[in-house]
């Protein structure tokens, strides 16, 4: 028999759940115009951060939906391209909610066997090994006489990357690969109190190729008519950049929660 105070429990903290959820999409969306366009098929901007945070926090289904109803949300309030809605892309956004809270899900039993520190390094050497591949296999992205150049996806021809964009993408692999070193050689322990950071690194690394590379890639290619290899070297590179941040600012965000116990 389930009591009014165990029925007062379930609704209060729906209600909160809820009201969490929504400071989460709101924050989305005040964020999103600061959205930088690197290319076309390419942005930085931290409006997945809230999305991630309501995986995280609230679980794995929150973060779902508030990763959907981000994505048309802000195509239908914020969007000026007139692009039509792109079901792929709003699937995108809900895993990019739904990974982190499968990964902060994990029961307390197993959390102390976890190494997320191992997990994050087998990220890393995919995504190094995948990009590795399709720039000298592919041939889509490749370097010549000290310059590095791009198979145009309109005309199949090679172009140019600038000098500032080369170095602004070696930094980014730069600083994400010390953050991997660092959280590889902590040792933590057993403790889940000492495994947040990486945890959260994890979490935020699967959401990132599952849900931003894969999916948003193969979305965004077949929208723009840009080869798949193209989109999975664009996508994996902007990740260089996404990856360090969000976990970081995740992280700070992760920690004020626990101290004003949301």
């Amino acid at each position: 028999m389930v009591t009014n105070n165990t029925k007062s429990s379930k609704k209060g903290l729906s209600t909160k759940q809820l009201v969490i959820a929504a400071l989460f999409v709101a924050l989305s969306l005040v964020v999103k115009p600061f959205e930088i366009y690197l290319l076309p098929v390419a942005r930085f901007s931290f409006v997945a951060v809230p999305v991630i945070m309501a995986g995280i926090i609230l679980g794995p289904f929150w973060g779902a939906g508030v990763g959907v109803i981000v994505d048309l949300l802000g195509l239908m309030l914020m969007d000026k391209s007139g692009m039509a809605l792109n079901p792929i892309l709003t699937v995108a956004n809900a895993m990019i909610g739904f990974i982190p809270g499968v990964v902060f899900a994990r029961s307390s039993k197993i959390e102390g066997k976890t190494k997320y520190n191992v997990y994050n390094i087998v990220c890393y050497l995919v995504l190094l090994a995948v990009i590795t591949g399709l720039l000298l296999i592919n041939g889509t992205l490749y370097i010549e006489d000290g310059a590095m150049y791009v198979i145009s996806p309109s005309s199949g021809a090679p172009t140019g990357v600038s000098t500032l964009a080369m170095v602004l993408v070696a930094a980014a692999f730069l600083v994400y690969s010390v953050i991997v070193i660092i959280m590889v050689t902590r040792n933590p322990g057993n403790d889940p109190s000492k495994q947040i950071m990486p945890k959260i690194l994890f979490a935020v690394t699967l959401a990132m190729i599952i849900g931003d590379i894969l999916i948003s890639g193969l979305g965004l290619g077949l929208q723009y008519g840009w080869p798949l290899p193209l989109m999975l070297v664009v996508r994996i590179i902007k990740s260089f950049f996404t990856i360090p941040v969000y976990a970081l600012v995740c992280f700070i965000i992760y920690k004020a929660a626990a101290k004003f116990k949301i």
